[in-house]
């Protein structure tokens, strides 16, 4: 008899949300495979809204995390390092991260410009 072997074991592979058995949407939502549960008739509404909030963030914000993305993907190297470097440096020089700073200790929403 062959027993499956892979990353963790067999106990680790039982409970991982992936791999592991269903355990149904309330179960997902406990161990934080998910986010939380929207209704059906209220996904769209709530999907739209949510992206309306993610599009309001500084555009950087984007950029930084689709290299970051890319480097992982392509396999992080000394180019992606130093991309990443500027795409920090720049952003943290950016008016969009000086405005984030003062939203935050002014409690309030930033009003990003793409700058």
């Amino acid at each position: 008899m062959h027993q499956a072997r892979g990353p963790g074991g067999p106990a680790l592979r039982e409970g991982h949300p992936l791999i592991g058995p269903h355990r149904g949407r309330e179960e997902a939502l406990r161990i934080g495979s998910i986010q939380r549960l929207v209704p059906p008739p209220k996904l769209e509404a709530y999907t739209y809204d949510y992206l309306k909030k993610v599009a309001a963030n500084a555009a950087a914000l984007g950029t930084g995390t689709k290299a970051q993305v890319q480097a992982i993907f392509e396999g992080i190297t000394d180019a992606h390092r130093e991309n990443l470097r500027s795409l920090g440096i720049t952003t943290f020089d950016s008016e969009d991260y000086k405005e984030g700073t003062r939203a935050f200790l002014e409690k309030r929403a930033p009003r990003f410009q793409g700058r």
